[in-house]
Formats: C-alpha cells, structure tokens, sequence
C-alpha cells in the first residue's frame, strides 16, 4: 500500500516532465505583443492614431500585466497618441512622429532602470 500511494504522489511529476520546457509567460505574451504589433500596422497602414489605439490594446493585454511600472507604460501610451492625432491632422510629419516616439521610449527606458537601481532589481552601473 505504501508504495502505491508513493507511485501515485510522483506520477504528477513525471507525466509533467514529459511535457518539455514550459515557457515563461513573459516571454509568450512579449511575442503575442509582437505579432498583435504588427497586426495593427498592416490594418491600418495610413491610420496612425488607429495604429496607436490598437498598440494600446495590445500593450495592456499582453505587456501590462507583468511590466513593473504601468505609469511609464501610461505616460508613453498617451504621449503617442497625442503626436498620432497630430500626424494624422497634416500637423507632425512621420518621421518627427517616429523621433518623438524613438526619445520617449528612450527616456522611459532610462527611468526604468534608474527604478530598478533604486530597489536592488539590478545593480547601479560601473562608473569609474
């Protein structure tokens, strides 16, 4: 009886190791993003603000809930659509669009990081 019982306690374990690696969700729902990404651009090539609206969805569904810092998500959310409207009003060019886009994201970047320094999440960089 003993080892029937301890036979039944493993089975779980070894049927589940036969499954292969399990992924992260993290990186199931950056690629999910990346797909829904593009899939917003091919359906609306000349709609910019319609293209940010769809990336928004896409972030929240996929990115929102594992990302650390959902205000700095927000900030770049909002800022690309303010600079979409402008683009799709004749009022911002493509190309500043994707420069004040491309600075934004840097600037989140950076203080993404300087968060991330600020609770031990990683170490402060080397400056000598």
């Amino acid at each position: 009886m003993r080892k029937n019982l301890r036979g039944w306690l493993l089975a779980p374990l070894l049927l589940a190791s036969c499954a292969g690696p399990v992924e992260d969700p993290s990186v199931v729902a950056k690629q999910r993003y990346l797909a829904a990404k593009s899939a917003c651009e091919f359906r609306f090539p000349a709609a910019i603000v319609q293209q940010s609206d769809c990336r928004t969805d896409a972030a929240n569904a996929y990115i929102r809930p594992f990302y650390r810092y959902g205000d700095l998500m927000t900030r770049l959310q909002v800022l690309r659509r303010e600079w979409a409207v402008k683009v799709d009003h004749g009022k911002l060019s493509r190309a500043a669009f994707a420069r004040l886009v491309a600075r934004e994201e840097r600037a989140v970047d950076r203080e993404e990081t300087q968060r991330n320094i600020d609770a031990g999440l990683e170490p402060a960089p080397d400056r000598r």
